[in-house]
Formats: structure tokens, sequence, C-alpha cells
């Protein structure tokens, strides 16, 4: 079972004392059904019933302290799995690839970390006091085969034939679960649909009922699933607890009359399966919960051998603990005459493994203080070529800088040579990865690039993220100049400016960066501005057209 894997392996040493506890608690359960029938049989011995009740209480004690115990050590131990899980899987995440990623899903990936992570955080308490109930059971079971063996076998008949009655149902249960958690997550990717595409709904009400129709349906869907497998654990529950019932009228109405003295043990009895009676309900009400757990881990286990699966075996080992993080000191790969790219190929697959897009054969280089503009038609492979560039998707072929070899994409010190804007980019509040941070020249910078009046560098981080998407491309801009690498990528970034900061774009801000020794490599549409790029890729269908030469840099002349 997966969640069993997942807590043994998580939880380690702390699991043996967890069980040591809960079977103190199970057995002092045990002691006072004893002590109750032991006393109800002396209840006119005074001092018997003396004896009895400091038993009685000396079980009590330790059924509290052994309780209280097990709860609050247990949601100790389960936050802390929980945090562990996802600190670890947030680790391989950011040192898998960009290609993995997309392929999983981030919608996928965070109801992961989120819903399934919080299902965990339910479950293990009421397994915990489900393991407590068995134990219990299992003590007074014992205490009954000490009155009445007949009485003892009955139970355990019931016992075997409520899991069996569950087992039968227990693959379907399943099968149906994780459909219902697979329906749910389609679910929640048509809600990203709502609110990521509000734009796009809101202008064609067409588009908006279906998409709404869509979502509805997928809704409707879900319900009629839990409604299911919800169904089908309260069948199992309640035939579980009504066999026990039928045991009660077995033991009082029928047993009298084929064993001979039964009636002098059958309030024992009586009593006896009555206060087991609840540990059983605990244990068949835990089945549901304890399914949904189950689930829930194994898409956790899932999640991180997917992630695993696009990493090394050196990454891995460096990942183990949670605590892999980047040294003080960065190291960037050298880089004084070009990077070189020789029959780079990469291909997109679709769900069913096969070759939806391929790029390459590829043969690029890139040369140090050059401006280098990549152009072509959509789907013709541009913003593909920059991700393999930039060590973001995993290829076939060779990468060499200044006639090195990288090793392979995952080489840190080779991606740190880039500053990316891609047209999909992330604006983060905070300027993170910098040790020093010049609130002088970030104000510099924000009048440089027309943004002095729409948002400020206070406390910290900027106040105002609620920019159109050519000022966005701007910040994004000032993030990468404050990073000061030595290649600066752009995908698009001329786009959604307004002319007059498109024109400052190329024809000061390119230039100038390129005087201060950077390497530019654009992706953009403006034949306008061609005459800027010292070389001109053309992108066609995944392979390069032409490469047009059309001005060296001011060093080469």
């Amino acid at each position: 079972m997966f969640l069993i894997h997942l807590v043994r392996r998580e939880i380690g040493s702390s699991l043996k004392f967890l069980i040591f506890m809960a079977l103190i608690s199970g057995i002092s359960n045990a002691m006072i059904l004893a002590v109750i029938n032991s006393a109800a049989e002396n209840v006119t011995n005074e001092e018997a019933n003396t004896r009895f009740f400091l038993i009685y209480m000396v079980a009590i004690v330790l059924f509290i302290l052994s309780q209280k115990y097990i709860l609050n050590k247990t949601t100790m131990i389960v936050e802390n799995v929980i945090e562990k899980i996802r600190v670890r899987t947030a680790n391989k995440i950011r040192h898998t690839n960009l290609e993995t990623i997309e392929r999983l899903g981030g919608t996928d990936i965070y109801s992961r970390l989120t819903k399934d992570a919080n299902q965990l955080s339910s479950t293990a308490p009421i397994v915990v006091s489900s393991l407590q109930s068995f134990i219990m059971l299992f003590f007074s079971s014992i205490y009954v085969i000490t009155i009445s063996t007949s009485a003892f076998f009955i139970i355990l008949l019931g016992a075997v034939g409520a899991a069996l009655a569950y087992e039968v149902k227990r693959k379907d249960v399943m099968r149906v679960l994780q459909k219902t958690l697979d329906v749910e997550l389609g679910f929640f990717r048509k809600l990203e649909h709502i609110i990521m595409g509000f734009k796009e709904i809101k202008v064609n009400q067409k588009k908006n009922d279906d998409i709404f129709a869509d979502y509805k349906k997928s809704a409707q869907e879900v319900k009629k699933l839990k409604i299911k497998v919800t169904a089908i654990f309260n069948s199992n529950a309640v035939f579980s607890q009504s066999i026990f019932y039928i045991l009660i009228a077995v033991i009082v109405f029928i047993m009298p009359l084929f064993v001979e003295s039964y009636s002098d043990t059958i309030m024992k009895i009586t009593a006896s399966v009555l206060f087991i009676i609840g540990p059983i309900g605990s244990i068949v009400g835990s089945i549901p919960t304890y399914s949904m757990g189950n689930t829930a881990a194994n898409n956790l286990q899932k999640l991180e051998i997917d992630l695993e699966e696009s990493l090394s075996e050196e990454m891995l080992e460096n990942l183990n603990d949670n605590d892999y993080v980047y040294t003080d000191e960065i190291i960037t790969a050298d880089f004084n005459k070009e990077i070189k790219l020789s029959n780079i190929e990469f291909e997109y697959k679709d769900n069913t493994k096969n070759t939806a897009y391929k790029l390459g054969p590829i043969n690029l280089s890139v040369y140090k203080g050059e401006i280098l503009f990549i152009m072509g038609g959509n789907g013709s492979g541009k913003s593909t070529l920059l991700k393999i560039l930039t060590g973001l998707y995993p290829s076939t072929g060779d990468i060499y800088v200044d006639d090195n070899k990288v090793i392979n994409t995952y080489n840190d010190d080779f991606r740190e040579l880039f500053s990316l804007i891609f047209t999909d980019f992330h604006l983060f509040d905070k300027i993170y990865g910098l040790e020093v941070i010049d609130k002088k020249r970030i104000n510099e910078l924000l009048r440089l690039l027309e943004l002095a009046e729409k948002t400020q560098y206070k406390n910290g981080k900027f106040n105002n993220l609620r920019l159109s998407t050519g000022q966005r491309k701007r910040l994004a801009m000032l993030i990468a100049f404050l990073e000061d690498k030595d290649i600066f990528v752009f995908d698009e970034v001329a786009a959604d400016q307004d002319p007059q900061f498109r024109k400052f774009f190329y024809e000061s801000i390119l230039p100038e960066l390129q005087a201060g020794g950077k390497t530019i490599i654009a992706v953009t549409h403006d034949d306008h501005y061609q005459h800027i790029a010292n070389r001109i890729v053309v992108m066609r269908e995944g392979k390069i057209g032409e490469i047009i030469e059309q001005k060296k840099k001011k060093s080469d002349k």
C-alpha cells in the first residue's frame, strides 16, 4: 500500500514509539472492559470494588495520557512529513528542466502539493485512531475467549465476514476513487481556463458559455463519482456493523439454547460485544479516509518519480535530505568567444509518446558581444531554440562554450550566463538572487524605463504589479539589468510597447548593452529594426532557413 510505504519511509524510528503508545492506549481500553465486568460480578464486595476502582482509574489515566500523546505526536509527525515532502518535491521541481514541468502541467503539480498533501494531513490521525481501535479489538477478543470460546469464534466469524465484504469491493472502490481524482484534476483545469482565459471569454459570449457548460459538466461528473464512491463505502460500513448486531442477537437469543451454563456469562459477553462495536465502527469508518489517503500518497510518489526521471543520478544524490542548495559562490562558465550548437535536435512528444514536433538539426554559433535576431513565422521553432540554447530543454547534440563542451543541460554554470525574458515570463514582486540591492540604481532604471509613475521599490519589493503587458515587460527588463549577466535573451520583448519606447529599445537600449560587452539574443518580428542586428537567424519549420550577416561588431572592425 502506498500510504504504508510512505509512512514507513518518512517517519522512520518515530513509528515504532507511536505504535507502542497506541498499544498502551488499546490495552488500557481493554482493561477498562475487563474491570467493569469484574466489578459488576463483585458489586457487594467492598474490598474488591476498591481494588477494581484503583485499577480502573489507572487504566483511565493510561488511556488519557497515551491518547493525548498519540494525537499530539501524530499531528507533529504528519505535518513534519508533509513539510518534508513539499520541500523535497519543490527542490526537485526547481532542479528539473522546463520540458518536464510543461509536460506534467502546473495545475497537476499544484494539486498534488496542496490537495493531496492536505488529504494526507487529515488521513493520518484517523488511521492512527483506527490502529488503536484494532489493538483494543485484539485484546478485547482475548478477554472474550477467556469467558467463552464459542462466543469468541462467533465474533471472529463476524469480523472475517466484515473484512471479506470490504475486500470484495476494494478494487472497485480504488478504481472509482482514482477516476474521481483524475476527473477532479480535469475540473481544476477547466476552472483555470475560466480564470486565466478571462479576457478571451469575456469578449466572446459563445466561447464563455461553452467553457462554462464544459466546466459545469465536469463538476457534475465529479459529484456523481464522489456520490458513487461514498455510497460504496457507506454500504460496506453499514453491512459490516450490521453483522455485529446480528452477532449480539445470536449471542443473546440463540447461544443459550445450545450451550449449558451460558446464562452465567451472557451479560459479560454482551457487554464485551457492545464495548467493541465502537472500535469496529472506527476501523470501518476509517476505510474511506485511508483509501483516499492511499491514493493521495500514490499521487505524491508518482509526482516525485516523474520528476526524478529527468534528473541525473548525481543530482538525485545531492537532493537527499532536502538540503541541497547552491554554494555561496556562483560560478559562471567562461564565455569569451562563442557558444556553439552542434547537431542539436529536440522532439515534443504527445500523450501517446509520438513525436508532435521536431526541432533540428541545428548548427549555430553565438558570438561574444553581438546582437543576434531570431526571426520566423509562428511555429517555426524560435522559442524552442531559445530554451535549448539557454539550457532549459534537454536535447541531443552538443553545446560548446569557447570550445569547452557543456556536459549536459543541467549545467548550472552554463545557465548562469543568461538573463531571460520569455513571452510567458513571471514577474516577482521581490528582487531575488541579489546580495546587494542598489535602490538608487533601481530608481534610475524606473525612470529610464518610464515606470517611475507606475510602481516604486519600497520595503524590499515593488508596490504595484498591476501594470500593462508592456510595462510588465519593462519591469522584467529592469530586473535583468540588475542581474547584469553576460547574455540577454529577449523573446518578443518589444511587442506590446508603444512606438516611442520600441524605438528607444532597439536604437538605444540594445546598442548600449552591446557597448558594455553584453551579448543580445532577441526573437523579434520588427522588420523596421533589422539593421540593429549583427546577424539574423531565420527559422523555418524547426530548422535554420538562413543566416543573414549584416554587420560586424565594432570590436571586430
